[in-house]
């Protein structure tokens, strides 16, 4: 009784805190008690407004949750969507046009900062003893869940009112596209969940380096992809050798750069030894304002990956200077907590509810199949690869998340053909997907996480 009581007052105290918070914003909102509405404000002072909102709120959202022993990040995303613009919420926040670039480059702030501790977390001398056993495992599943999916939407294309009016190679096209981002999964989800847990062992590593090799793989298929359907759907000769040499210098000068800062990191640690949090977010905004900058090579355009790179210098960091490194990575975790607030809080906020109810049953439909999907891939993988292990039948769980690569890959797909009629549709199909496998993926993860016996903290 007692426990219960307990359990009951730890979730009672942010609530009514987390209401009170709202209450005052939305009065200094309602009455403008600064004079001007959110929307008139300057941007760099909008953007400012946004961040204190959201990470105050999220952060008091993620211990209400916790109180009731669901993940941390489940409240960050529900307490974005809640005070988001979407017409469904409180509409508290501006609306993200209004500070969009600011922004976007916060967002990149927050990508680096949790690449860089799953590059920490990823063992080169692990990923050596296992490379047949992961490859195989890794590989049949990202091959299952693609083709899977673009089997499924390809023959269900003239049940889909959007689809059906394309032509047979359009639709499968289009097809090609979707299931390229139901494909991908999301290590920026795996670290915060790991990393709330404290988790440590053969199912933690796994799960992160299988999202790891994923995303990589899906960022140059997704290049490839794109590419054909600019050719195809839009009549744009983007497709020649310039093409390859452009997304092989992105992908090998992000690693490469990532490398190389990653290094200059162990060597700052290990001769300056202090200052580590300046440090810190002085190389994420090195990485966000390279990610920005686009490179034109003859009739191609790329820039280097800010996930990349990040990812990069923390498998050297940790790789080549373990015990150099440590430092740096214990301060990295120790600037976690608000970037996780912002960064999924955020992703919650870009949620447009209006869309997701008009293709509500599809998304349920998609978000089925995808999970169906993982668990054979996942199943069948470890059967050819021959993992028997007690904790690999919990691996399917930690693959069902998606976040940041994944909203990224759909914006890409708005901003590139903007003029077709099967778009709206399409990006509010997957963002509704996106939204499920955010929401419900970590409560699968957490479940994950404690019964195979790696999690060490909230349990």
């Amino acid at each position: 009784m007692i426990g219960k009581l307990k359990i009951s007052f730890i979730g009672l105290v942010p609530l009514i805190s987390l209401c009170a918070f709202l209450a005052l914003v939305i009065v200094i909102r309602q009455v403008q008690l600064i004079g001007v509405s959110f929307e008139e404000l300057p941007v760099q002072a909008a953007t400012l407004l946004s961040l204190a909102v959201l990470l105050i709120g999220a952060w008091l959202a993620g211990v209400i949750v916790e109180s009731i022993h669901l993940p941390r990040i489940c409240g960050y995303i529900l307490f974005g969507i809640l005070v988001g613009p979407s017409q469904y919420g409180l509409q508290i926040l501006p609306t993200i046009e209004h500070v969009q670039y600011d922004l976007k480059f916060i967002n990149f702030l927050a990508i680096s900062l949790i690449a860089f501790i799953a590059g920490g977390e990823v063992k080169l001398k692990w990923l050596r003893e296992q490379f047949k056993r992961f490859s195989t495992l890794t590989v049949t599943e990202a091959c299952i869940i693609f083709i899977g999916s673009l089997v499924v939407v390809g023959f269900a294309s003239p049940l889909l009112p959007f689809l059906s009016d394309n032509s047979i190679g359009d639709t499968w096209i289009i097809a090609a596209l979707i299931a390229l981002v139901i494909s991908s999964n999301s290590p920026a989800v795996a670290i915060a969940m790991i990393s709330d847990y404290k988790a440590k062992g053969p199912l933690a590593q796994t799960t992160l380096s299988m999202t790891i090799s994923k995303d990589m793989i899906i960022i140059v298929m997704f290049a490839i992809i794109m590419a054909i359907a600019k050719s195809t759907l839009q009549g744009e000769g983007g497709f020649s050798v310039w093409f390859f040499v452009a997304v092989g210098l992105q992908l090998v000068g992000s690693i490469g750069i990532g490398a190389a800062v990653g290094l200059l990191m162990a060597l700052y640690v290990q001769k300056v030894r202090a200052h580590f949090a300046i440090f810190i977010i002085a190389c994420c905004m090195l990485f966000a304002l390279v990610g920005e900058e686009y490179i034109h090579l003859a009739d191609q355009k790329f820039h280097f990956e800010p996930l990349l790179m990040a990812i990069a210098a923390g498998v050297a960091m940790e790789n080549l200077y373990p015990k150099t490194s440590r430092p740096l990575f214990e301060r990295m975790e120790d600037l976690s907590l608000p970037v996780y607030c912002m960064f999924f809080a955020l992703a919650g906020a870009k949620v447009d509810i209006t869309s997701f109810l008009s293709v509500w049953y599809l998304c349920i439909g998609l978000f089925v199949i995808r999970i169906l999907l993982i668990y054979f891939g996942v199943k069948l993988g470890c059967y050819l690869a021959g993992y028997k292990e007690q904790w690999a039948k919990y691996i399917w769980f930690g693959l069902v998340p998606q976040a940041g690569v994944s909203l990224v890959l759909v914006t890409l797909i708005a901003q590139s053909f903007t003029d077709f009629v099967w778009l709206d549709s399409v990006v509010a199909l997957l963002i509704g997907v996106i939204v499920l496998d955010e929401l419900l993926g970590p409560i699968g993860f957490r479940h994950a996480l404690v019964k195979s016996g790696e999690a060490t903290r909230g349990i």
